[in-house]
């Protein structure tokens, strides 16, 4: 029970978060390396149309791109939430906490 209530808290906390600037592509964080672009698609497209999934399985993290901003914006409401679809990035047998927010662009590196 206190395990339930401390993620139930932590989620709360991360959907508080800023998301940051509206943008087509969202960040994802909090899933296992052994997610399948299959399974963010089946997810996310509940969201919308989805142009293009670029998956990081290494690190855990994926950036999905829609095709409209009112499809990213209902995504990154997902922010927070426990999804039982996607495995978690420290127990492959347990749902992912997930952290959801708008993509930034990469700064250009300075030479």
């Amino acid at each position: 029970l206190a395990a339930q209530q401390a993620t139930q808290a932590r989620a709360h906390v991360n959907s508080q978060q800023d998301p940051g600037t509206p943008a087509n592509k969202i960040f994802v964080a909090g899933i296992h390396q052994q997610t399948t672009r299959d399974q963010l698609d089946h997810v996310f497209s509940a969201c919308g149309a989805i142009k293009n999934i670029l998956l990081l399985a290494r690190k855990g993290i994926a950036f999905i791109e829609f095709d409209s901003l009112e499809s990213s914006a209902e995504a990154v409401k997902y922010n927070g939430w426990t999804c039982s679809l996607l495995p978690s990035s420290n127990d492959p047998t347990e749902p992912a906490l997930l952290t959801v927010k708008y993509a930034t662009p990469r700064q250009p590196q300075r030479r």
